[in-house]
Order: C-alpha cells, then sequence, then structure tokens
C-alpha cells in the first residue's frame, strides 16, 4: 500500500471532542443536571441559614471574629467541593470510553 504518516490530533481537536461529549451527555441526560442545580440550591440556603445574622455581631469581640472567618471558609469549602464533585463522579463512569478513545489514538 503505502506508507501512511500517523499525525497526533492537537490540543484544540482533543478540547474539541472532550467538549462535544460532555456537551452530549448534559443533554442526554437533563434529570441529572436538574439535581446538580437542586443541590447546589439546598445547599447554598443552607449554609445562609446556619450562618445568618453572622456579619451583623461586633467584629472587635475575637469570637465574632471567628464566626466571621468560619463562615467564609465553610463557604469556600462547599463552592469547591460542590464544583469538584460531579467532575470526580464522571471518571469511573467515563474512563471505558477513554481507554476505547486512547486507544485508538484520538489522543496524543
Amino acid at each position: 500500500m503505502g506508507d501512511v504518516e500517523k499525525r497526533n490530533a492537537t490540543m484544540l481537536t482533543q478540547l474539541n471532542l472532550l467538549y462535544t461529549r460532555e456537551l452530549r451527555n448534559v443533554r442526554r441526560d437533563v434529570g441529572a443536571v436538574a439535581a446538580r442545580f437542586g443541590l447546589t440550591i439546598f445547599l447554598a440556603v443552607l449554609m445562609g441559614i446556619i450562618f445568618f445574622e453572622v456579619g451583623d455581631t461586633d467584629s472587635a469581640v475575637p469570637q465574632n471574629v471567628q464566626s466571621h472567618f468560619g463562615a467564609l471558609v465553610m463557604i469556600m469549602i462547599m463552592s469547591m467541593f460542590g464544583t469538584a464533585q460531579p467532575a470526580l463522579l464522571a471518571f469511573p463512569e467515563e474512563r471505558p470510553v477513554f481507554l476505547r478513545e486512547y486507544s485508538t489514538s484520538h489522543y496524543s
């Protein structure tokens, strides 16, 4: 036949494939997206209730400063884990697809 030159996929091509696949998965699984939004809203309301009026106290008292800092830390942790959890839970589900695409040289 002839020598076929094998080229690696560019970074833009790889990102395009991954983005397209993820967008397709989001469109197919509307219930999971709604559940994510619902959970996020529920946790935000829960944090709001727990730390309601924490900022209304005098900041000169050390315990009040700790309350302010604690509220900020909890909100930041909730935001980070809330964002990362769906991505972490997607890895086991996406692994067979990744391995199949990797074995056919979709990724360089």
